[in-house]
């Protein structure tokens, strides 16, 4: 009896894996049109900002409680934050942020030093409207291209749940002060 039990657990759980990952692709098969985009850089025509390298380290941000506000998560390099349309018009709107289904936003960071010019970190927020993503405000998460399990994400989420009122988990701006030139 306990092989039958056995050999049905790993029936189940790897139905549970099929499941997932087809559930994963669902969601963002509207999003991005093509799979490839990445590797190919395609998002570097949609709207961007140029931020400079944190002002701190990550360990310095951690005991600072402060590693949202920071960027410095997102290791020491200066970064290029691009969104795609959606996100863009979202971005760019008076009051509240609220970023519609479709919206993703692409974090290029760079290396220092003998690196400067190259990529060293891409970080990726996809906006889902599946309910499994419902505590992340709505966002998937990913890391060079790929996206994060839900569990793993809950570091991302930890910090970008602190981007302030009306913001939808989204520390960057488009738009530049009058001050900022």
């Amino acid at each position: 009896m306990l092989k039958y039990q056995i050999a049905f657990l790993i029936l189940l759980i790897g139905c549970v894996a099929i499941v997932s990952c087809s559930r994963t692709q669902d969601i963002l098969d509207p999003v991005m049109d093509d799979p490839e985009m990445m590797d190919m850089g395609a998002y570097h025509s949609w709207a961007n900002v140029a931020l400079e390298a944190p002002m701190m380290t990550l360990e310095e941000a951690i005991a600072a409680m402060n590693p949202a506000g920071t960027g410095a998560a997102h290791t020491p390099g200066p970064r290029t934050v691009y969104f795609n349309p959606e996100a863009a018009m979202a971005n760019m709107a008076e009051g509240d942020k609220m970023y519609p289904v479709g919206s993703m936003i692409i974090k290029d960071v760079y290396g220092v030093d003998d690196m400067a010019d190259e990529v060293v970190h891409v970080a990726t927020m996809t906006k889902t409207d599946d309910p499994m993503y419902a505590a992340q405000g709505g966002w998937i998460y990913g890391v060079g291209g790929m996206n994060l399990p839900l569990e793993g994400s809950m570091e991302c989420v930890g910090c970008h749940a602190k981007a302030g009122d009306g913001n939808d988990y989204v520390f960057v701006s488009l738009m530049k002060d009058d001050d900022e030139g």
